[in-house]
């Protein structure tokens, strides 16, 4: 039924919304929260994608959800909306990865200032990584059915061998500078007067002097967004716009700090 279909979009967009201002604004303040709310809101993009709960929309807004998560330390719906991201599409990998490295340099920087817990910290590096149990059984379930991990459309040398060596090869012997990549950076940082707004929110950052490492969900977030940028995004395969869909929020809050701390007297 096209309505059902579509209204299924429509109610997990809802949530993102939500989520993605309460994350805004746990992060930054009410300001900002309600400048990132409206560039999302009307971001084309996401309201193109938004009727028909394509994987890459409902990546970003269970990514949304996992970091609102961790943040408030709430690790059985970190766990859930984690997993959720990674049964939706392998490259919510990228996700645990990046909360595992910012806790691991979390853990680095309290050892270094001889301030660390190492029950503690040991604890939340495990936590980071627990969604990989789910996508694990997935695996081995898809597997023994004859499944393989996310292959179509891999146009690289090196498609023969997988995804997941494509991915590290592409990083180790620095072929992630590929036309595909550079279409899809483009995209990204360039094209819709995209540029304009990567200049605010360059430009707002360095005049609030955001330290990442004093706050772990922004690392975390920030090594997302780089991580996803270099290996997702330069990956051989068709360069279609929704790709970066869960990277958007990110950029909007950037920019939306950025118009915040610029404007401010």
């Amino acid at each position: 039924n096209p309505i059902v279909y579509n209204l299924v979009g429509i109610l997990f967009g809802l949530f993102g919304i939500i989520v993605f201002y309460k994350l805004c604004k746990s992060l930054t303040n009410n300001s900002v929260a309600t400048i990132a709310i409206l560039l999302f809101c009307t971001s084309p993009l996401f309201l193109s994608v938004s009727l028909f709960s394509l994987t890459d929309y409902l990546l970003g807004i269970f990514v949304l959800a996992s970091f609102y998560f961790y943040l408030k330390q709430r690790h059985y719906f970190y766990f859930l909306f984690a997993s959720l991201a990674l049964l939706t599409k392998e490259t919510g990998a990228v996700l645990v990865i990046s909360t595992f490295m910012a806790e691991g340099l979390w853990m680095a920087t309290d050892i270094f200032n001889k301030n660390v817990n190492y029950k503690k910290s040991i604890k939340n590096m495990l936590i980071a990584l627990s969604p990989l149990i789910t996508i694990t059984i997935w695996f081995w379930f898809a597997k023994s059915n004859g499944k393989t991990l996310w292959s179509d459309w891999n146009f690289s040398e090196t498609s023969d061998r997988g995804t997941i060596y494509t991915v590290l090869n592409n990083l180790f012997s620095l072929k992630m500078f590929n036309k595909y990549a550079y279409q899809n950076w483009l995209q990204l940082f360039v094209l819709n007067f995209n540029w304009v707004f990567w200049i605010m929110a360059i430009l707002g950052i360095i005049k609030g002097k955001i330290n990442l490492i004093k706050n772990k969900t922004l690392l975390s977030m920030f090594l997302f967004s780089f991580i996803y940028i270099i290996s997702v995004l330069s990956f051989q395969t068709y360069t279609i716009p929704r790709y970066a869909l869960p990277l958007e929020p990110f950029f909007y809050i950037a920019v939306a700090y950025g118009s915040y701390k610029i404007s401010e007297k």
